[in-house]
């Protein structure tokens, strides 16, 4: 909240990577129909976001919606799919209300309320790649990313932000902290 107050910010969001980020958060998942009790599932990359991450990166949602403040911890878990995963698990078909489960048939169920467009993940010469979002608040993490959309001088917002933040913690720990530009880079 203190980062989106900052003049220059447009949009701000939080998530467990940062795309073009070196990062091997990958899961199992396990559909129902597709998979046989017993076997692992298909490894996906995954990141875990807050509501504004999709408008924050300039990711349109396709199809269904994205997160909202009511995915919370105590309602069923909920995911969005990328493109690339919807048209190679569910082909021909719309993944909205379809079910998969991580750890195998006996992990989690998560619940597909939304399809956004692809996007970039690992490089920028990556070909589409099988990516699933999951709500950030339910399944807190003590490690977020913080990412915010600027106009401006993002150097000069970064330092804002950086401000901003240690006036709330002084104890604040940055990992990295650059503009995607220096990130493509």
């Amino acid at each position: 909240a203190k980062v989106a107050e900052i003049p220059g910010v447009e949009s701000v969001a939080l998530a467990s990577r940062v795309p073009l980020q070196v990062n091997a958060n990958r899961w199992d998942i396990w559909i129902p129909g597709r998979h046989r009790p017993g076997d692992h599932g298909d490894m996906v990359e995954v990141t875990t976001v807050s509501p504004s991450f999709f408008k924050t990166l300039g990711v349109a949602i396709v199809e269904g919606r994205g997160f909202t403040d009511d995915d919370r911890p105590e309602t069923p878990r909920v995911a969005v799919v990328n493109e690339t995963l919807a048209h190679r698990f569910w082909p021909g078909e719309s993944p909205i209300g379809k079910i998969f489960h991580t750890r195998g048939g006996d992990g989690p169920a998560f619940r597909i309320v939304g399809v956004s467009a692809d996007h970039k993940v690992l490089t920028l010469s990556e070909r589409p790649t099988p990516f699933l979002h999951v709500a950030r608040s339910q399944r807190p993490a003590s490690y977020s990313a913080i990412i915010a959309r600027t106009r401006g001088d993002a150097a000069a917002l970064l330092r804002d932000m950086r401000r901003a933040l240690v006036a709330l913690d002084p104890n604040v720990v940055f990992i990295e902290n650059q503009t995607m530009e220096a990130e493509v880079d």
